[in-house]
């Protein structure tokens, strides 16, 4: 079954990278409430660092229900497109981390806007895809968390830059200039 596949995959991964290093689970919207706290509390022995978008996006009772269910913090945001949704989401306590993407709320002030929204709420960011500006973003807020380094999402991999962004040790640095 799917979920015992899951399972393995997480183990193998978690065998391969050691326990030093935090493994995040993106589920991609596709678990319903009661099949994600079974798998949540088949979960819960792997110190995983989230659990990305275990609901559909428009769900936000049913991320609230999971945030009360587990300790796992629940990352929630590429899918939402408005401060508003943010908002919502926040209001009903159902995210731990935010993950605004900058390219789809509508660029950068209002991807700031829903990061000081966020910070109000005492939550932490880590934005999703765009690489290289999400760090410089992440470099103007104080609930900055993790960047997210999503294959093919940023822009020197579209070739819009010629640089790469920096990644030392785990640690992104933004450009100079």
């Amino acid at each position: 079954d799917a979920a015992e596949e899951d399972l393995d995959r997480i183990v193998a991964v978690k065998k391969l990278i050691g326990p030093t290093r935090r493994l995040f689970v993106d589920a991609n919207q596709r678990w319903n409430v009661a099949d994600c706290m079974n798998r949540l509390q088949k979960l819960a022995a792997f110190d995983l660092g989230w659990i990305e978008e275990p609901l559909h996006a428009e769900d936000i009772r049913g991320h609230a229900d999971l945030r009360g269910f587990v300790a796992l913090p629940i990352a929630v945001g590429e899918s939402l497109y408005t401060r508003h949704q943010f908002a919502d989401y926040l209001q009903a306590n159902a995210v731990d981390i935010v993950q605004a993407d900058v390219c789809r709320v509508g660029g950068i002030s209002e991807w700031l806007k829903i990061a000081n929204l966020s910070a109000s709420f005492h939550r932490t960011m880590a934005p999703h895809y765009m690489s290289e500006l999400s760090v410089a973003l992440m470099c103007a807020i104080d609930n900055a968390d993790i960047l997210e380094c999503v294959h093919g999402g940023s822009f020197s991999e579209m070739g819009v830059l010629q640089a790469e962004l920096r990644l030392e040790n785990g640690v992104a640095f933004p450009f100079e200039t």
